[in-house]
């Protein structure tokens, strides 16, 4: 059963402590525990972009081939003390994005998914992969992506080995996001996060009910919704038209039985 799916289009304006697209780039690959912010990339154009969305008193300066330092002047570092104010500064299994942006305008929550994606995603099989360790986070990713009316699946990688130093260690488990949402082509930046999403078939971004789980009974309600288009979003970002889930679930399964609608 294939549902409506929605514009995204809700949520209240915030004023962020520092730019919401740079707060998703710096959760999903800054290092923010040594006492400082602190990125890597080898992406040059990423270099200007984080530039651009700097304060006036902060600057970037290169500590090693790819690794990079946000610094401020010596009274002020609006971006660290911004880091420190929203509880940035966790080690990668704790990283979480600040409950401000998950119910904030659609443009902030856009913003904040970009920075997530641009830093540390990539794309596979037309659609866009972003993987990390904190479990909180990458469920986080799925909500900010269904409230932008996309999809987004989860699963757990786990036996992961990394070699350092000629030896080989057991990493942690990750969490890795698949995501496609309404013209993600039009809105990454990243040549390498884009370099897959033209190939393979086409994806809808149409959410789809596989089963339906008894849980108890109760007494049927009825809801009103007063917007014009009727829409009704429920928890988890599943969207209805009043009584059109009834009416498709009826029709889906005179279809499969044969019987004309």
């Amino acid at each position: 059963l294939r549902l409506v799916t929605h514009s995204g289009d809700f949520g209240t304006p915030i004023e962020s402590p520092i730019d919401p697209w740079l707060t998703g780039f710096l959760i999903g690959d800054g290092n923010l525990c040594s006492g400082g912010v602190r990125f890597s990339t080898g992406e040059p154009w990423i270099l200007k972009k984080v530039a651009s969305r700097l304060p006036a008193e902060c600057s970037i300066k290169k500590i090693s081939k790819c690794d990079y330092r946000i610094i401020g002047t010596a009274q002020r570092n609006p971006v660290l003390s911004a880091v420190r104010d929203m509880g940035l500064d966790q080690l990668s299994p704790d990283k979480a994005v600040p409950e401000l942006f998950m119910t904030a305008d659609k443009a902030t929550r856009t913003e904040i998914l970009l920075g997530l994606i641009e830093s540390d995603g990539w794309s596979q099989n037309r659609s866009l992969q972003f993987s990390t360790s904190s479990e909180k986070l990458a469920v986080q990713v799925q909500a900010i992506v269904r409230s932008l009316g996309g999809v987004a699946s989860l699963r757990r990688k786990g036996n992961i080995q990394y070699t350092a130093n000629g030896e080989s260690f057991a990493g942690r488990d990750a969490h890795i996001c698949s995501i496609y949402f309404p013209k993600m082509e039009n809105l990454i930046e990243s040549s390498r996060v884009q370099k897959h999403l033209g190939e393979g078939r086409q994806r809808g971004c149409t959410p789809v009910i596989r089963s339906i789980e008894y849980v108890r009974d109760d007494l049927a309600q009825c809801i009103k919704v007063s917007h014009p288009s009727c829409l009704y979003i429920t928890d988890g970002y599943t969207v209805t038209h009043n009584t059109t889930i009834a009416m498709n679930i009826v029709e889906h399964n005179a279809v499969r039985a044969g019987a004309d609608c």
